[in-house]
C-alpha cells in the first residue's frame, strides 16, 4: 500500500516574528481521522516517532508531525525565551488551524513532554478535539521527580549515579562523563531498551540535535530530576475536567510511573488505559505491536 507523504513548512507567528515550522504528513486529509503527534522535549525532534506515520496511516488516518519553532528542522529565532507551555499550546493551535482540522476528526497524540503539552492544549481547547492520547507522560512533574527519586534512581549502580549526580549539581553537564554514564545506566534501560550501539540513526538523532536553549530552561539536564519551569507543572487536579475520550499509555520500565498513568485514565471523564509490559519510555517502539493495537482499538471506539 502506497501512503502519500508530504514534507514542507508552515508559517508560525511568534512574539519575535513569523518563522517556518517543519511539517510532515502521512496519508490524506480526507482520512476518517487526522492525528497530530507531539514529540517529547521541549526542543527535541520527532525522529524517534517517525515510524508512527507509515504505521498508523493505513488505518484510515492522516498522521501529522511538526517541529516546534526552534527545533532542528524548523526555523530558529535568536531568542527563544518566549517558549513556555502557554506558548507551545498556542503554537499547536496554529498548526491545527493551518491544517483546518475539524473537531470531528481531530485526535491529539502526545508522547513524553508532548503528552503534557497535549493535556494543556486539551484543557484550553477541548472543544476542538475529538480524542486525546497521552503516551508515557505523567500529569505531574513533582510526582515524576518523586517516582524517580524513590523507584528509579535506587536501581542505578551507586558509583555510576554519583558521577551523574555530582556533575549535575556542579552544572558540568557538558562533561562527556555525564551523558556517557547516562547512556550506560539510564537510556538503554528506561528509554529505548536496546544496547546503544544497536540504536538506529533516527533514535540517536533525537538525542544529538536538541536545542538546549529550549530544553535546559524547562527541564535542566538530568532526565530523572527535572529542574526548570516544568519542575512545578502539575495538572493532576484538572484532569477531571477533560470530557473527551482519553487514552493513557504506561510502560513497565519507564521513568513515567505506569501506575500514575493508570490513575490518570480514571480521573478523566472517559478514560482508557494501555499497559506495555516490555517497554520503557519509547513504548511505541519496544512494545510496538501492543502499543499500536491498543491505540487503534481506542480509535475504533470513537
Amino acid at each position: 500500500m502506497t501512503i502519500a507523504t508530504t514534507e514542507g513548512t508552515i508559517p508560525i507567528n511568534t512574539p519575535v516574528g513569523t518563522y517556518n515550522a517543519w511539517t510532515k504528513t502521512y496519508g490524506s486529509d480526507r482520512a476518517k481521522y487526522r492525528v497530530l503527534i507531539l514529540q517529547g522535549g521541549p526542543g527535541t525532534t520527532h525522529d524517534y516517532l517517525d515510524e508512527l506515520g507509515p504505521r498508523l496511516a493505513p488505518y484510515d488516518l492522516q498522521v501529522i508531525f511538526y517541529g516546534p519553532i526552534g527545533t532542528h528542522y524548523s526555523d530558529k529565532p535568536d531568542n527563544v525565551d518566549f517558549c513556555n507551555m502557554e506558548w507551545f499550546v498556542d503554537e499547536v493551535e496554529q498548526v491545527r488551524s493551518y491544517y483546518n482540522i475539524t473537531p470531528d476528526k481531530f485526535i491529539l497524540l502526545g508522547q513524553s513532554w508532548g503528552g503534557q503539552l497535549a493535556i494543556d492544549y486539551a484543557l484550553k481547547f477541548q472543544d476542538k478535539i475529538l480524542a486525546l492520547i497521552v503516551s508515557n507522560a505523567m500529569s505531574s512533574m513533582p510526582a515524576y521527580n518523586q517516582y524517580c527519586l524513590e523507584t528509579i534512581i535506587p536501581t542505578y549502580p551507586a558509583d555510576k549515579w554519583k558521577i551523574v549526580n555530582d556533575l549535575d549539581i556542579a552544572g558540568d553537564l557538558g562533561n562527556p562523563l555525564f551523558m556517557g554514564t547516562l547512556f550506560e545506566i539510564h537510556y538503554p534501560v528506561h528509554v529505548y531498551r536496546h544496547p546503544v550501539p544497536e540504536w538506529p540513526a533516527k533514535i540517536m538523532a533525537t538525542f544529538q540535535t536538541p536545542n538546549l536553549s529550549m530544553y535546559s530552561p524547562a527541564c535542566g539536564g538530568n532526565p530523572t530530576t527535572v529542574r526548570g519551569y516544568l519542575e512545578d507543572w502539575d495538572r493532576s487536579k484538572e484532569l477531571k475536567s477533560i470530557k473527551i475520550p482519553t487514552l493513557t499509555v504506561g510502560a513497565k520500565y519507564d521513568t513515567m510511573d505506569p501506575e500514575h498513568m493508570k490513575w490518570m485514565s480514571t480521573e478523566v471523564q472517559h478514560g482508557s488505559y494501555l499497559f506495555c509490559p516490555n517497554a520503557g519510555h519509547f513504548a511505541h517502539l519496544d512494545d510496538a505491536e501492543i502499543w499500536t493495537k491498543g491505540v487503534i482499538d481506542f480509535i475504533n471506539t470513537l
